[in-house]
């Protein structure tokens, strides 16, 4: 089911734009669905799901929504600059503000679709006890409108105006657990942001988190925004790539 309106903004987490809390209950049964489907490689594990009892079959649910949210801890703010970080109008105007500090460049960016697609392993266990990996597949499609962005001194500082369309989807072994679409303007959203979070590496990485000191050698390091998650880091900015603490 697509949502014309929800409650979520821009800048939540797409975790909570896609499985608002409390969660409805279609997805809830959309993940009992994925729990309870055998597949072959998996009937030794699936054969004692088949008798547990609601209580504990709900529990499970939860453990799985819970590292599904985990794993979609992005805003769409963050979505939209990362996919920008690749275009070649923004990178060559952030090429050219560098030497002409403190002159804002001007980029128009007209219409412009980025797609964010990613897919993770959700490793579930009960009572300590591995029971499955799930195959988790998040794809965002934002649809942005007229867009004009401003960079100035390297960094994307804010957009003065246009509009976005966002369609997502989360899929767990092949389920369609969710599906959304929120439309919002980019003006405000990524002003307020930008100067703070969003400056953009000269490798055009998202450098969105303080940066570790110039010694960390590129790879995985606790993710500085205090999420529960793992976030890459290339040796000179932080990037998109998230995965789960170890």
């Amino acid at each position: 089911m697509t949502l014309a309106s929800t409650p979520a903004t821009p800048g939540t987490p797409v975790a909570n734009w896609l499985l608002p809390t409390p969660t409805e209950t279609e997805t809830r049964i959309k993940l009992e669905t994925v729990v309870m489907q055998t597949r072959a490689t998996d009937e030794a594990r699936v054969r004692p799901l088949r008798t547990l009892s609601a209580v504990a079959r709900r529990a499970l649910v939860e453990e799985i929504e819970a590292k599904l949210r985990m794993v979609m801890n992005e805003t769409l703010v963050d979505l939209i600059l990362g996919g920008w970080r690749a275009h070649t109008a923004i990178t060559q105007a952030i090429q050219k503000s560098r030497g002409e500090p403190g002159v804002n460049q001007i980029v128009a960016l007209c219409s412009h679709t980025i797609t964010a697609n990613s897919q993770h392993n959700l490793d579930i266990e009960v009572d300590a006890v591995p029971l499955m990996t799930l195959s988790a597949q998040l794809v965002v499609r934002l649809q942005l409108y007229d867009a004009v962005a401003v960079v100035r001194d390297g960094h994307l500082v804010a957009v003065r105006s246009g509009q976005a369309k966002a369609d997502g989807t989360a899929t767990v072994d092949g389920v369609q657990v969710a599906q959304r679409t929120l439309t919002f303007p980019l003006t405000a959203e990524l002003a307020l942001h930008s100067p703070r979070s969003a400056p953009v590496g000269s490798n055009g990485g998202v450098t969105s988190s303080p940066a570790p000191p110039p010694s960390v050698p590129a790879g995985w390091h606790p993710d500085p925004r205090g999420a529960r998650l793992q976030r890459y880091w290339n040796g000179t900015a932080w990037t998109q790539h998230t995965a789960p603490l170890t």
